[in-house]
């Protein structure tokens, strides 16, 4: 069953909390992730993309012009913010996302998308299977 339009906002903005409540300058505080994990009854990947999705759009402002975009009559949600995590530059990502509302895509088109621009090396591969150990970036409420 499709999520609906209240339901995917609440989605993004309830990641984005998540992320922000983890510590900011310190270490990825897996103890702390642990127990976020278990009292929101999420698991701990969830946790770490909501902190990298924390770290990435680090101003109240990007999580709302994410959530206008997922407004705009498209199905943009959650699933499309976690195959987005990996593109380091906000204008591309911004690019992407846009696309992606334009065109109505599914989290997997946009992953595919992602894929064919970012191709993943061997290098990038093994750094993204290493635990977190330091996310900075503040987030504005």
């Amino acid at each position: 069953m499709a999520q609906s339009l209240a339901e995917r906002v609440r989605k993004i903005r309830e990641m984005y909390e998540l992320g922000c409540a983890l510590p900011k300058e310190s270490a990825y505080g897996k103890e702390q992730a642990v127990k976020l994990a278990t009292k929101r009854k999420v698991g701990h990947g969830t946790v770490y993309r909501a902190k990298q999705f924390a770290s990435l759009f680090k101003k109240k402002e990007d999580v709302d012009r994410l959530c206008k975009l997922c407004r705009n009559g498209n199905s943009l949600g959650w699933g499309h913010v976690t195959k987005i995590l990996k593109v380091k530059s906000e204008e591309k990502r911004w690019d992407l996302l846009d696309l992606a509302a334009q065109n109505n895509w599914s989290a997997r088109e946009l992953e595919r998308e992602v894929d064919r621009r970012y191709p993943r090396n061997a290098s990038t591969a093994a750094a993204s299977r290493r635990p977190l150990l330091m996310l900075r970036g503040s987030c504005s409420k």
